[in-house]
């Protein structure tokens, strides 16, 4: 059985050597689920009648979105930066 510390240490040394691409990744799909979270939050405040907390967190979710698309550009990018540099050292 693995140790505490010992699980630690690996998961460090995992989210150390991760690249461009994983990071973007993890940071889109974190943007995406921020995002769904925010629409139904902002759905059960319309519904409780808190409409002034939902105008604040429509403001939330349009600046998670952006920094969502912005994320899935950065992905697009790097794919396309990896498949050219894989191209290059094959070729």
């Amino acid at each position: 059985m693995m140790e505490g510390t010992d699980f630690f240490r690996r998961w460090k040394e995992g989210i150390d050597n991760l690249n461009a691409l994983e990071i973007a990744r993890a940071k889109a799909t974190g943007m995406l689920g921020g995002t769904i979270g925010l629409v139904f939050a902002t759905v059960v405040m319309m519904f409780r009648g808190m409409w002034y907390f939902g105008i604040f967190l429509f403001f939330m979710i349009w600046v998670q979105y952006i920094t969502y698309i912005q994320a899935r550009k950065q992905v697009k990018s790097l794919e396309e930066f990896y498949k050219c540099k894989k191209g290059e050292e094959d070729g």
